[in-house]
């Protein structure tokens, strides 16, 4: 499946209004591949994409008092793509099932458990399930899940395949309508179009009649596959791979009230060097920006900042916007891996895999080096590098200079 059509099916099926299969699956869901298209013509007895045929409501009817899919535990949908690509989608429960033939080339992928399974010409391919809260993991399928449900409208009422049905729209990030039955409030039929070469039709149909959806036979079972790894001495010749709990890892660290510190982060703008020293609660940087060069003091609680040679107070928050974190044991750690020994200024260290729970971090992961006395020397993550040598500093003292109040 190419990444395109991939993008383009989880899209309709996860990420905005475009989303096919809204509302099954109760809070985590799968999804499907997408495209442009016509999956299926409407027969004579429904509205054509020109509006013709619906009848207009008598009153307004807010979307959702007929588009209620909360109930609706498996579906099956055929998909058009504009350009010509079909395919068939099974939702079951968590799990999903999505099979794309395009230029006589069918792919098929599968989202069961902890699993994706991708089969194509080249074979079967068998990897960890995406993280279920991105589109690439198949979240749930709420129409209103990431758009409000005041942005959608109830058009009017038509028939479709002999079934009455409300004609529920939306402009919200592309053109999308569905045909919700009268009956059940689950959609029948779902048009979506970002442009005229790039349009999904979705046609629904098995509601909760779908059977369980189970791996391909041709995939390795990804069970054998990781008893295997684990049995291999070469994956763990120290065996240090044993995870460790992170109140467990956090007893392992220390810390002393001075120290200095240097890191480099990059971000869309550019790099960020911070070079400073921590003496108990106070702190002094030197940042240097793509913006420039400026410091700041943190003294006795008040934070100065000096920038183009004019100094602040209060730009900033003490306890948020210094040099360090804060103490092991004000952190919140996940499961930690180790993965070796190395050196750092040609001390040996152990470097840890940390899974970090804090809400302001970018990242899930990052990799922290500690020496034998339990000091943390280094932190890395893909965005920055931090390092950290503990020893005594001078005393900090606010800028002397004037000072105004922000």
């Amino acid at each position: 499946m190419t990444d395109q059509k991939r993008r383009q099916v989880l899209m309709a099926l996860g990420t905005a209004p475009i989303a096919a299969l809204s509302g099954c699956i109760g809070d985590d869901d799968s999804t499907d591949d997408s495209g442009n298209g016509a999956a299926g013509d409407a027969d004579s007895d429904s509205a054509d994409d020109g509006g013709n045929g619906i009848s207009e409501l008598d009153e307004d009817v807010h979307p959702t008092e007929v588009l209620d899919e909360s109930d609706l535990e498996s579906v099956a949908a055929e998909v058009d793509i504009h350009g010509g690509t079909q395919g068939t989608v099974r939702v079951y429960h968590n799990d999903a099932y999505i099979e794309l033939s395009a230029g006589g080339v069918k792919t098929e992928e599968y989202f069961i458990g902890d699993y994706h399974y991708e089969v194509d010409p080249d074979g079967c391919t068998v990897t960890e399930r995406p993280d279920r809260d991105t589109a690439a993991g198949l979240f749930h399928t709420d129409p209103f899940r990431e758009v409000d449900p005041d942005e959608f409208w109830v058009t009017g009422t038509t028939t479709y395949n002999g079934e009455d049905v409300y004609v529920v729209e939306t402009d919200f990030g592309s053109d999308v309508k569905m045909y919700v039955s009268s009956s059940t409030g689950w959609r029948v039929r779902e048009e979506d179009s970002i442009s005229d070469e790039s349009s999904t039709v979705w046609e629904f149909h098995a509601w909760n009649e779908v059977s369980p959806i189970e791996p391909p036979e041709e995939c390795e079972d990804p069970q054998d596959r990781d008893t295997d790894d684990d049995d291999d001495p070469d994956d763990d010749p120290d065996g240090d791979d044993e995870q460790i709990d992170g109140d467990e890892f956090a007893e392992m660290l220390s810390f002393q009230e001075q120290f200095r510190g240097e890191s480099v982060s990059e971000d869309a703008h550019g790099t960020t060097r911070v070079q400073g020293r921590v003496d108990g609660s106070d702190q002094y940087m030197e940042i240097e920006t793509p913006d420039g060069v400026g410091e700041v003091y943190i003294v006795d609680g008040t934070y100065y900042s000096v920038f183009d040679g004019e100094c602040t107070i209060g730009a900033g928050d003490p306890d948020e916007d210094g040099l360090v974190e804060g103490r092991p044991e004000d952190l919140n750690f996940g499961t930690v891996t180790p993965l070796g020994d190395d050196t750092i200024d040609g001390e040996p260290v152990e470097v840890y895999e940390v899974e970090i729970d804090e809400v302001d971090r970018d990242h899930e992961t990052e990799t922290w080096y500690l020496d034998e006395d339990g000091f943390v020397r280094r932190i890395e993550a893909p965005d920055f590098r931090n390092d950290i040598v503990w020893e005594s500093v001078e005393p900090i003292s606010p800028p002397d200079m004037d000072c105004e109040e922000l």
